[in-house]
């Protein structure tokens, strides 16, 4: 005999535990990313935000390790799913950020491509001083990471491009005829 009372309280449970992460998944991809170190962060009064960034970041490596370890079968990594539920949780600047930091102190490291190692030096991460323990993926296999980075790249870029189209739109050319012509004519 089967209670269909529990069974509903318990669909009702799920639904609303679903809705809380998905409430706490919004509020985690808002955090900014602190870029100054934990000395900085003291000195100018900023040691919530430094430490709210902190908390952000662990959080985002232990999900990406995780969704590095779910998503791996098979001797295969379902990119696409892991980089869309990190993406979802925590936004692509955070991600980027502790993905560039593993790459950065895993510069000598030949399983992660010259490409992606090259990427990661244009990312702005957290100034380091001795005592801070900004976190890196450490769980993760770095030929994982590197597929993992291949996709998330693939998957920012037609943003990136769309940034960078709009920058270049709103700057004047400086080799345009239009600005060359009046460099050279007098003003009037």
């Amino acid at each position: 005999m089967v209670n269909k009372g529990r069974t509903s309280l318990y669909c009702n449970m799920e639904e609303k535990g679903d809705e809380l992460i998905a409430a706490e998944d919004a509020v985690t991809s808002q955090i900014p990313v602190y870029l100054q170190s934990a000395t900085y962060a003291v000195e100018h009064g900023e040691l919530a935000e430094y430490r709210t960034s902190l908390d952000a970041n662990i959080a985002c490596k232990d999900a990406l390790e995780t969704a590095l370890h779910t998503y791996y079968k098979d001797n295969a990594l379902d990119t696409n799913s892991a980089v869309r539920e990190t993406l979802g949780q925590f936004g692509a600047q955070r991600v980027q950020t502790i993905l560039a930091m593993t790459v950065q102190r895993k510069e000598w490291d030949g399983r992660i491509s010259p490409a992606n190692k090259a990427w990661a030096r244009t990312i702005p991460v957290p100034a380091m001083g001795q005592q801070d323990g900004q976190p890196i993926l450490t769980q993760a296999h770095p030929g994982l990471i590197n597929l993992f980075l291949n996709r998330l790249r693939k998957e920012l870029e037609p943003q990136q491009k769309s940034l960078h189209q709009r920058l270049q739109a709103i700057q004047p050319a400086k080799d345009s005829p239009k600005a060359a012509r009046k460099s050279h004519e007098p003003e009037r």
